[in-house]
């Protein structure tokens, strides 16, 4: 330990007395180390901290699924769940969860809040309790039972100010008086999302209406039980089920809670770390050049503690603590960096990114830095001290001209394979750059089947407590679109039960009349809206064949409008116009309702830019009239300005009626590609930082070489060389170290990229303008590093060059 202390007191002593060196370096460090501390920040909050409940890694989340229709996963019926509960052993508890949103109607201020029906079990499943009041019992989560509510804190205080008598209070949703019974602790999320207010599931579905119903589902694992034993025993009960009712092709899918919250992000994230560990490996090399140069001025020093009796063991140790002391110090400013860093990411970062609301620098993550810091400096001190160490080379630096021994050479050596180590390290990621900025740039030009300039949104729920009768449906809408019209701007209003690019999808089955009915597992699934006349013009979604709707189809036969890919799938030697087909299969008792087509419409992107346009077909919302609806309204101007004109106009209406979720059609547009966005960001900055850590090192490596080699360069200039043949063998040097490190560069792109193959779109991993592009511009950017050396070689004195040491 004492050795040790006298090592550190060394360095410091070392460090202190080149100040330039040791900035330049910890500089260095502090960028490479901040960026990969700033995103395993994320990795942390993302995929390794523990989620924030009871027995948290037993938490599996399980959904329907149903390969045979290319349907990953749906929500479950609850009478399914129901039936899992009472056939299986491997849960210790599950809880339906019906994800949804309420009307809260509060003095003159209605509000649209998120709303969660879940069983009695739920809380208790989680390991949370109320901070007042009390959870759910099994008696309120029954039919018939007296309506209750349990209310986040966020919702206690925003709309009720914190009121300490809040429970047993009753408040109205949807029309329906609730009495609250709890408020939820403060810290209280569910994966990432603030819930304002949760119901019982059983009980709020009576009072909805009869029949089976849709919902997702939680469960808590037994112990020693794993995902893939109660996935087994699921299918098991699944299997009975089908046999059972005669329903075929749904299977259950256990998920790890986990698991499914982040499957959109792990490759991102898994991405994203790749990259920065490539700029601390950029960041190494430069480091290591710079105490490779800065060695080599201090030969004459080693020699000496060699000759008074240091072990080479003994000259590593302190060289390895000195490089250690640069990393740890590199680590220190690069928790500063990785501070800002998360909060400019955390900024840049879209609501619905799960978990990111919890990322922070915990002690895992100052471990993993420090770990990194010590790694760190052992993995670019380790080969100069090695080099600096050698017997001879202390041995040669005792004797006059020492200078040109074979270890010069070897450090030469080194220095260049640095050099091409960070060219092929920097290629490879500015080439994953430029895959993924290729990629968003073709994305972004997609068409999404509608025009989204001037169109602002907003949600409608109507309760059934108030508009229980299609018509009062009809007649609001009627009433809103009367008044919307009416508005200076306005140039038409529509409504929908879907909003492209939102990820709501509602699929029904389809049965063409006069084709050969398909077993019940083969009816083709496909995706269906449910839209109002003026929709297609609000979107400026284009008429391809027949008509859209009409007011008038409100009280005629069954129609529909399908899209271009229904058409060409289904009809794809036909007019499908006058067609018709029904939801099922088709029966006599009662008779079939056959549904007309009266129109093909074109395709629209409604998964995702980079998902193609599924089978859709559209419903008029005359003839079915649903409560749940979004609104579009096309303007002659910036769509968010029409906003308070919308809540006014909601208002005349029904002044207790709330709107949501206004935002304009270009806000959505632009929030489905968020996370594509995102790592183009990152990822181009990453690139940055390494284009511009190889600059300097090539730069570095070029400078040092024509500052060792100023006598050779006089020698030459003094026997006829020109200026231009000095510049053009420095740079000659350099560009044969870059186009070899481009070279291994690309060979390592060849094998690395094709892991980008699931975030590329409509480019392929090898694609040949990038290769070529980031090929180019590398080779460019170490000429222009290593002109300015090469001009101060050319202008070196030969007399003076021959007098250097």
């Amino acid at each position: 330990m004492e050795q040790l202390l006298r090592d550190i007191r060394h360095g410091a002593r070392m460090l202190a007395g080149s100040p330039g060196f040791s900035l330049i370096a910890i500089l260095a460090l502090a960028l490479g180390i901040g960026a990969n501390t700033a995103i395993f920040t994320v990795v942390n909050a993302v995929l390794l901290r523990p989620l924030p409940f009871k027995d948290a890694d037993r938490m599996v989340q399980i959904w329907g699924s149903n390969p045979s229709k290319g349907v990953p996963f749906h929500n479950v019926f609850h009478s399914d769940v129901c039936e899992w509960r009472k056939q299986s052993q491997s849960f210790e508890a599950m809880s339906a969860a019906a994800p949804g949103s309420t009307n809260l109607v509060l003095g003159e201020q209605p509000e649209r809040i998120d709303t969660w029906r879940v069983n009695a079990c739920f809380f208790p499943m989680l390991g949370v309790k109320p901070q007042r009041g009390r959870a759910f019992s099994a008696e309120e989560d029954r039919p018939g039972a007296a309506p209750v509510a349990v209310m986040s804190n966020a919702l206690w205080q925003r709309r009720f100010g914190s009121d300490p008598k809040i429970v047993g209070k009753s408040i109205l949703l949807d029309g329906t008086p609730h009495t609250v019974i709890g408020v939820l602790p403060a810290k209280f999320q569910f994966t990432g999302r603030t819930i304002d207010l949760f119901t019982p599931v059983a009980a709020s579905e009576t009072r909805g209406g009869p029949g089976d119903f849709t919902v997702t589902v939680f469960a808590r694992l037994k112990p020693g039980v794993s995902v893939e034993q109660s996935q087994a025993e699921l299918n098991t009960v699944g299997r009975r089920l089908e046999q059972f009712r005669g329903t075929l092709g749904n299977h259950p899918r256990v998920w790890g809670l986990r698991d499914f919250v982040v499957r959109d992000m792990r490759a991102s994230l898994i991405v994203l770390l790749a990259a920065v560990g490539l700029v601390l490996l950029i960041a190494c090399t430069n480091v290591a050049n710079l105490l490779l140069a800065r060695a080599g001025m201090r030969q004459r020093e080693l020699a000496l503690r060699t000759a008074l009796g240091a072990s080479r063991a003994r000259i590593i140790r302190q060289l390895l603590t000195e490089s250690a002391m640069l990393g740890l110090a590199g680590g220190a400013a690069g928790i500063l960096v990785a501070y800002a860093g998360v909060r400019s990411l955390l900024a840049l970062v879209p609501d619905r990114f799960p978990l990111l609301s919890d990322a922070s620098i915990d002690l895992r993550v100052l471990a993993f830095t420090l770990a990194v810091s010590l790694v760190t400096g052992i993995v670019f001190g380790l080969a100069p001290a090695l080099v600096s160490s050698r017997r001879q080379a202390l041995n040669d630096a005792l004797k006059e001209g020492g200078r040109g021994s074979g270890e010069s050479m070897s450090r030469a050596r080194l220095r260049s394979t640095l050099v091409v180590t960070e060219v092929a390290l920097a290629l490879v990621l500015l080439i994953g750059a430029g895959l993924m900025i290729r990629s968003f740039l073709g994305l972004s030009r997609v068409n999404p089947g509608f025009n989204p300039k001037g169109v602002l949104t907003a949600s409608i729920t109507l309760p059934r407590s108030h508009y229980k009768e299609p018509g009062q449906r009809v007649e609001f809408l009627r009433k809103l679109f009367a008044e919307l019209r009416a508005v200076p701007g306005v140039q038409a209003a529509g409504a929908t039960t879907c909003l492209p690019l939102t990820q709501h999808n509602t699929g029904t089955g389809l049965v063409i009349e006069g084709r050969p009915v398909p077993p019940p597992t083969e009816i083709p699934l496909v995706w269906f809206r449910i839209v109002n006349a003026d929709y297609f013009r609000a979107m400026q979604i284009p008429l391809i064949r027949g008509r859209v709707f009409r007011e008038e189809d409100q009280k005629g036969p069954p129609v529909a409008l399908i899209n271009e890919t229904l058409a060409r799938r289904f009809f794809p030697n036909e007019d499908p116009v006058g067609k018709r087909f029904t939801n099922g299969i088709p029966r006599t008792d009662p008779p079939t309702t056959w549904i007309t087509i009266v129109g093909v419409v074109g395709d629209l992107r409604h998964k995702g830019l980079d998902e193609p346009a599924d089978a859709e077909l559209f419903w008029p919302y005359q003839q079915l009239a649903p409560g749940v609806l979004a609104v579009v309204v096309r303007t002659n101007a910036e769509a968010e300005k029409f906003a308070p004109l919308l809540r006014k106009a909601v208002a005349r209406i029904d002044k207790d009626q709330p709107v949501s979720q206004i935002r304009s059609m270009e806000e959505i547009l632009d929030r489905s590609i968020a996370t594509q966005r995102l790592s183009v960001i990152l990822l181009g900055i990453f690139a940055g930082l390494a284009l511009t850590l190889a600059a300097v090192g090539i730069y570095g490596v070029i400078s040092f070489s024509v500052t060792r080699r100023t006598q050779e360069i006089g020698v030459r200039m003094t026997l006829g060389a020109k200026a231009g043949d000095v510049i053009r063998m420095v740079m000659g040097q350099a560009l044969v170290l870059t186009v070899l490190g481009v070279a291994i560069g690309l060979a390592a792109a060849f094998a690395l990229t094709r892991f980008l193959g699931s975030l590329l779109f409509g480019v392929t991993a090898t694609d040949p303008l990038v290769l070529t592009g980031v090929s180019v511009l590398l080779i460019v950017i170490a000429a222009l590093a290593s002109y300015l050396p090469a001009r101060r070689a050319a202008s070196v004195d030969p007399l003076v060059a021959l007098r250097y040491e």
